[in-house]
């Protein structure tokens, strides 16, 4: 097309769409996580998208929250976040919690398990309580190395904030809490 272009992943593209057009527009240091089918984040650092030295900086789907835990998708780590918080996790924290498997055909996902925590599902609340549990402990531990003014929270999980918020806040000011 003869005009200039970039590419990045989408968690970046995201966090410069937000640096540029939304919600992080009066920002310099802000994180920006998506949480949707797996986690990944983007660092802005006095002003600018942070890259790091080997281009992985934000990798915070990779935070250890469990030692010992489930296995990570490369088989190489156990207890990431992204194998809790992630859409695959949160539904292997209902099932875990005692919820129903779906029918064979069916799908099993955050809108599923929100309409059954807003029914009162014991299972599904468990799992929105850990889903709050685990994205509390890597922000606030990325706020630890980061002091982050802004978090800013996208992906599809992001859509059930209002259920998990009670839970992510109490984990975040446990281990921040000024």
């Amino acid at each position: 097309f003869g005009i200039p272009f970039f590419a990045d992943n989408d968690c970046n593209a995201c966090a410069l769409a937000e640096k540029y057009f939304g919600g992080a527009k009066e920002q310099e240091d802000f994180l920006y996580l998506t949480v949707s089918t797996g986690i990944g984040g983007a660092l802005f650092l006095n002003g600018e998208l942070y890259y790091g030295g080997f281009w992985h900086a934000g990798e915070i789907g990779l935070f250890v929250v469990e030692e010992g835990g489930r296995w990570s998708d490369s088989g190489s780590v156990r207890g990431v976040v992204e194998m809790y918080a992630s859409g695959r996790g949160f539904a292997e924290n209902y099932l875990q919690a005692g919820g129903q498997k779906p029918k064979k055909g069916e799908m099993l996902g955050g809108p599923e398990i929100s309409r059954l925590a807003k029914e009162g599902e014991p299972a599904a609340l468990k799992a929105l309580e850990l889903e709050g549990c685990y994205l509390g402990r890597i922000i606030a531990n990325a706020c630890a190395a980061a002091d982050f003014r802004k978090i800013i929270l996208g992906g599809g999980l992001s859509m059930l904030y209002e259920q998990y918020q009670d839970a992510l806040c109490q984990e975040f000011g446990r281990i921040q809490p000024d």
